[in-house]
């Protein structure tokens, strides 16, 4: 089974809507994703390479940030349909605290919104998490880095064991950063520090 966000997308939309508006998180029940769930992202034809800055995975280059390469599962991340957005500084994360026998992880991606769309993965970049990872996008809409007024969206999940990959598909699914109530569990810092900086 794959660990297909756009289920844990529309199930977040769902509380959201039915909770007065609160930003609560769900993650899927197991049982409610189908074995044959299919991703997105094609991660057999994607680029694999954690370079600094790599060939065209989307309309626009991505400069993996942090990308090991030495993990077991890839991380992939795709949006269309943010034309408002155009041009904007797109940064990717995704956070694993440390486990027993694995050290803390974050794969740290940037690209930018071109035709309205981005994407963005890197390949062999997580391993497996029970303990809340964390899975983000922000839109650096004045190119200063991670601070309030950027529009994210954030997921922290109850864990990984396999591809994670995130499709949005539309600018309502990005809130402000000083609207949302985002954090990173097992950590003070700022949700910025532990992701983006």
């Amino acid at each position: 089974m794959r660990t297909h966000l756009l289920l844990t997308l529309a199930l977040s939309f769902a509380c959201h809507s039915q909770h007065g508006g609160t930003d609560e998180t769900v993650a899927p029940d197991a049982a409610a994703v189908p074995a044959d769930a299919a991703l997105a992202v094609d991660f057999a034809t994607a680029d694999a390479g954690p370079g600094p800055i790599d060939e065209t995975v989307g309309p626009a280059p991505v400069e993996r940030l942090e990308c090991a390469g030495d993990g077991t599962y890839d991380v992939a991340v795709s949006a269309t349909g943010l034309e408002e957005y155009e041009g904007a500084t797109v940064y990717i994360a995704a956070y694993q605290l440390a486990g027993e026998d694995e050290p803390a992880r974050r794969v740290l991606l940037r690209t930018a919104v071109a035709d309205g769309a981005f994407a963005a993965d890197c390949a062999a970049s997580i391993t497996t998490n029970f303990a809340y990872p964390s899975v983000a996008v922000l839109l650096d809409l004045d190119d200063d880095g991670c601070n309030d007024g950027d529009p994210v969206v954030s997921h922290q999940l109850f864990g990984w064991d396999e591809d994670v990959g995130l499709t949005l598909t539309e600018p309502g699914e990005f809130t402000p950063l000083d609207q949302s109530r985002v954090s990173v569990i097992g950590h003070e810092e700022s949700f910025c520090e532990v992701l983006f900086d």
